[in-house]
């Protein structure tokens, strides 16, 4: 092993020690990484912040609730990359849903997503 691998082993180990803390529901260092990092998505970077989108197409429901969970222990955890807040969100249908709209197509752009978002008011 070499020093950069222990250093990012012990950098990984941390960040999800750190998360678990956020957590309610009791999960492995192993879904974790499958839940978060063998997924795809998107990230959007502003002047004032970095949000990062999560594909949950094809997870059942159990796991979308532990990723809805992990995204909102993320968001708590008040993460920043250069100064800027990160934020990290699941897909719209679900936050349209939340308030009552529903998008009558998938939406697949990050420009039309950043458009209903503001239409809706979705924080």
């Amino acid at each position: 092993m070499t020093v950069r691998t222990l250093l990012l082993e012990k950098a990984l180990t941390s960040f999800m020690a750190m998360l678990l803390g956020f957590l309610k529901t009791q999960v492995s260092l192993d879904c974790l990484l499958k839940l978060l990092f063998a997924r795809s998505g998107a990230r959007m970077e502003t002047a004032t912040q970095v949000v990062y989108w999560i594909n949950t197409a094809g997870l059942s429901v159990p796991y979308h609730r532990l990723l809805a969970e992990v995204v909102d222990g993320l968001c708590a955890m008040d993460l920043r990359d250069q100064g800027k807040p990160i934020h990290v969100r699941l897909p719209l249908q679900r936050y349209l849903t939340r308030y009552f709209v529903k998008a009558p197509f998938p939406v697949r752009e990050i420009g039309t997503v950043l458009t209903l978002l503001h239409v809706c008011h979705v924080p």
